[in-house]
This record gives C-alpha cells, structure tokens and sequence, in this order.
C-alpha cells in the first residue's frame, strides 16, 4: 500500500470518529443551540440589550464557552434568532409582544408570532405612585421586619435600581 493511500484511510478513520462523536454528544449540542436561541432572543427583544453585550457577558462566561461555535442570525424585522451547530440542528426562537420569546419547535416561526395563547395575561397594574406594590410603585416599609438593616436594604435598592449610562440600561 502507498503512503497516500494510507493518509487517505487515516483521514477518513478521523472524519468517521468526528462523526460518531458529534452524533454521541448531539442531545448536548442541541440544548446548547436551544439556550443559546432562547436567550438570545429574550436578552434582545425583551430586554433590549445589544446583541455583542449578550455573547460576551451571557453566553461566554465558564462552562458556556463552547456556545460560541453556534453561529446566531438575529432578524429584527421578523423578531427572530436563529442558532445552529455548524449548519447542524438549527433551531429559532421568536418574540411575540407581551409573551416574551418562545422556540419553534413544532410549528413555523410565523404562526408562532400569530397565535394568541389560550390562557390571558395578568392586568399591567396601574402603576399609581400613591399605591402599595404590587398595584403601585410605594412600599410601606414599616411593615418590614425589624430585624431587616433598613440602610443596607436602601443601599442595594440604590445599587441595583441606579442607572450609570443611560446608553446603556441594565
């Protein structure tokens, strides 16, 4: 036998072993394409944040790392992110207006986006600023435990509720 006719085996023994270990591990690989969808989705047309902030902070952080070789499209005109492995298991998560987003798994994208649920949404509250929460926007903070350090308490209400760039909302 010939050298090539030896790297010719070698390399379809190689295409063969890729193959059976892309088959093996297929169930992970399509929960990584269905997350990666998902929340790419919700994090855009939810959300609203940019789609650079949502890969590198979200979906490349320790133990997602291999999400990154799922390429996405987002489509905002159709409000749509598809992901796929490699052209493999694609798969397209779509937002519909005051559900949030969902993956089209056994139906097309665009009935997705036509179907009302069967079930109806709670009421928005009103938001009156001189109602208690959930109805308004005031907490009696009297009713708190008196064990609760209510400084603290203020200070991580300021923490998490502060915007430092309007640009860019948290």
């Amino acid at each position: 036998m010939t050298r090539a006719a030896y790297a010719a085996g070698g390399v379809a023994g190689l295409m063969i072993l890729v193959g059976l270990a892309v088959w093996q591990f297929r169930p992970m690989i399509m929960i990584g394409v269905n997350y990666k969808a998902k929340v790419l989705c919700s994090s855009v047309f939810v959300s609203g944040r940019a789609p650079e902030d949502v890969l590198n902070e979200d979906l490349f952080v320790d133990g997602y790392e291999l999400l990154s070789y799922f390429k996405a499209e987002i489509d905002r005109t159709a409000k749509t992110v598809s992901v796929s492995a490699m052209g493999l298991w694609p798969r397209v998560a779509v937002f519909r207006s005051g559900l949030g987003c969902v993956l089209a798994l056994d139906e097309t994208p665009a009935s997705l986006q036509t179907k009302r649920p069967s079930v109806t949404a709670f009421p928005q509250p009103s938001r009156a600023t001189n109602e208690l929460w959930p109805e308004g926007d005031r907490v009696n903070l009297r009713a708190l435990s008196s064990d609760v350090d209510r400084e603290a308490l203020a200070g991580a209400m300021n923490s998490a509720f502060s915007e430092t760039d309007p640009a860019r909302l948290q």
